[in-house]
């Protein structure tokens, strides 16, 4: 039963971040009004003296006086954007393209650091973790794009793992489990916080309007792991002798036990499951989509120097190592308590 309360828990932590899409779109006349702090002066002044008019259009736009776009041929948004960017300089303009080009790299380059989906779902099905593992999936926004078919064994990926993080020692679980849990909650609020400032204070080509597409990306990330997670699940068989029940608090204790402290064996079938084949599919789907998404999303936006752009990235990064330290450190523990089930036969 374990998997139908992660997947319970999983839609329902999905819905809640879903459900904050409402207040998005009432927050939105706050666009064109939080910049960053770089260019915030030129921007302010040039919204305030040079298009004042097309502003007042937009707002009357998210008030509701406006039935359907206000000019024929464009959003609302659109002629503020086209009015801010022929007052400024074009020093000014160069430099926002090069932060655009910077944030289009990243959720490219992220991946490199962080956790995939092979390894989260090694966390979720396997070490029985999902609660600490949708933290980090969560404040670390990284999803590596997959061939369609092709799954590692878990106990091959595992052993790329062998050995590391042992000589920290072996602290009090309790201790641990705090630090995991505290640590992986703060690099979620750095993500999410990032991602709301960023959809505020800069405007997407993609949806001039929209202030989400960030936190949307975020929450995309989230969704393709646990695909991953299902594909996991659908291509081996897990028996943790640690736990002999699968009530719903052996879940809660699974959930709360470190990695290391369990017992596991896994078997997996001779011949791919038509289910996993699916899934396999979906997963590459989910991350190639993923990545480009971001790509789209981070690459064309407007209105941010380069020097905050790299606060922005930096921000991301951090969050993507810590969640890293954090996976790594249990896949670690993880890997000496799996037993191949298939080679004791």
């Amino acid at each position: 039963m374990l998997v139908s309360a992660v997947m319970q828990f999983s839609l329902a932590f999905l819905g809640v971040v879903i459900g904050l899409a409402p207040s998005a779109v009432a927050e939105d006349d706050q666009k064109f009004r939080s910049w960053y702090p770089y260019y915030r002066y030129p921007l302010d002044s040039a919204l305030e003296k040079n298009c004042s008019n097309e502003y007042a259009t937009y707002l009357d736009n998210q008030a509701g006086v406006c039935q359907y776009y206000c000019n024929a041929t464009s959003t609302a948004g659109e002629p503020v954007i086209e009015c801010l960017l022929s007052s400024l300089a074009d020093s000014v303009k160069s430099n926002m393209q090069s932060a655009s080009a910077l944030l289009g790299i990243m959720p490219v380059a992220l991946p490199f650091l962080g956790t995939g989906t092979e390894e989260s779902a090694l966390l979720i099905v396997i070490a029985q973790r999902p609660l600490l593992t949708l933290l980090l999936v969560t404040g670390s926004p990284v999803a590596s794009p997959l061939q369609p078919f092709e799954y590692n064994r878990p106990v091959d990926i595992l052993h790329r793992r062998k050995g590391r993080f042992r000589s920290l020692g072996t602290p009090p679980q309790p201790v641990v489990l705090a630090a995991e849990y505290a640590t992986a909650l703060l690099a979620l609020v750095n993500t999410l916080h990032v991602s709301w400032q960023l959809g505020l204070g800069v405007v997407t080509m993609v949806s001039s309007g929209a202030i989400y597409l960030p936190s949307l990306w975020v929450v995309m990330g989230v969704a393709a792991h646990l695909v991953g997670a299902l594909c996991l699940r659908s291509f081996i068989c897990v028996k943790d002798s640690s736990s002999a029940t699968s009530s719903s608090c052996s879940v809660l204790r699974s959930e709360f036990t470190m990695s290391s402290e369990k017992s596991i064996t896994l078997s997996t079938p001779k011949d791919e499951r038509k289910q996993f084949l699916v899934l396999s599919m979906l997963t590459s789907a989910a991350t190639t989509s993923y990545t480009i998404f971001g790509f789209l999303c981070f690459a064309s936006i407007q209105f941010i120097s380069v020097y905050d752009a790299l606060i922005v990235i930096g921000r991301y990064t951090v969050s993507v190592v810590v969640c890293r330290f954090i996976a790594l450190y249990e896949l670690s523990g993880l890997e000496s308590v799996v037993t191949d089930g298939d080679n004791d036969k």
